[in-house]
């Protein structure tokens, strides 16, 4: 029963882990990207 209730656990925080990490990560090229490419002008 605790075993079962841990790997849920498990499960959630990767499925969380996922659904946080994936717009973070395409924010942070995009960001990248348009700091690469001057867009913006940083001083």
């Amino acid at each position: 029963m605790i075993r079962k209730l841990l790997n849920n656990v498990d499960d959630i925080m990767n499925m969380v882990y996922n659904i946080v990490n994936k717009p973070v990560y395409l924010l942070g090229k995009l960001l990248k990207y348009m700091f690469s490419n001057n867009f913006i002008t940083v001083y």
